[in-house]
Formats: structure tokens, sequence, C-alpha cells
């Protein structure tokens, strides 16, 4: 029984693992996006 119950439990731990990544990912994108619209009204206005 503990073996099953750790099989499902590794099973359901990859695609959460990988939603994590990806959801990392583009929040990072995001971030580095709107970094780049602030450095680049900051020197429109200097």
């Amino acid at each position: 029984k503990e073996v099953l119950v750790a099989q499902v439990l590794s099973g359901l731990n990859a695609p959460i693992t990988g939603l994590v990544t990806v959801l990392n990912g583009t929040i990072k994108g995001l971030v580095v996006a709107l970094n780049a619209i602030a450095e680049k009204q900051s020197a429109a206005q200097a």
C-alpha cells in the first residue's frame, strides 16, 4: 500500500514541478519586460 501511495505522489509531483517551472519562467519574463519599459521611460525623461 505504501508503495502505491508513493507511486501516485511521485506521478503527481512531475506535472506540478513542470507547471511551477513554466510559471516561474513566465513571471521572470514579465519582470524583465517591465524593467525594460521602466528604463526606456526613464531614459526618455532624462
